[in-house]
């Protein structure tokens, strides 16, 4: 999946750990390096509350609130998943592909559908080639777009264009979907 993100991205491994890429621990610190090693970029969304580790930030993320949860979502109205036995679980995925606004240049970002990343972010200048896209995209095209969503009541779904919804708002009015 996501065969030329993949190629940039072991290319960049190399240059980044000195070697190919060949283990979880070299995957991990590739990851991290995105970001000065404060926390792992991983190209998926992981939808459950958990504590923060990190130590400027306090409570839970994604944060239950709202906002920065979007009012009249599903996490809204269901929450976030905390245990397989929550009513969330049949609503609101555990974990679903990466799907963002914001964090390139013209993107506006917010929750709205229209305004999701395709065309790569601006969050890994040093690793041009490695830049990361919304979902899945076809030609670059935001009518192709699919997010595929895991369920821990044991379903999948692959959202379309027409079933993405902006559940969350981030730093800097990024908007993050599935």
């Amino acid at each position: 999946m996501r065969t030329e993100e993949t190629a940039a991205q072991y290319a960049a491994a190399k240059t980044v750990l000195g070697h190919d890429l060949s283990n979880i621990d070299d995957l991990n610190r590739y990851l991290a390096s995105f970001f000065g090693g404060g926390f792992v970029i991983m190209n998926h969304n992981l939808w459950v509350a958990r504590k923060s580790t990190m130590a400027n930030v306090v409570g839970s993320l994604p944060d239950p609130n709202v906002p920065p949860t979007v009012a009249n979502t599903d996490p809204a109205t269901y929450g976030w998943p905390l245990k397989t036995t929550d009513r969330a679980c049949a609503y609101v995925p555990f974990i679903s592909d990466a799907c963002f606004s914001g964090y390139a240049s013209g993107n506006a970002g917010g929750p709205n559908v229209n305004n999701i990343n395709i065309s790569g972010a601006n969050n890994a200048a040093s690793l041009v080639s490695a830049k990361k896209t919304s979902g899945h995209v076809f030609s670059k095209s935001l009518s192709s777009i699919t997010v595929n969503c895991t369920y821990a009541d044991g379903h999948v779904a692959a959202h379309k264009k027409q079933l993405i919804q902006g559940v969350y708002i981030g730093d800097s009015n990024s908007g993050w979907f599935y």
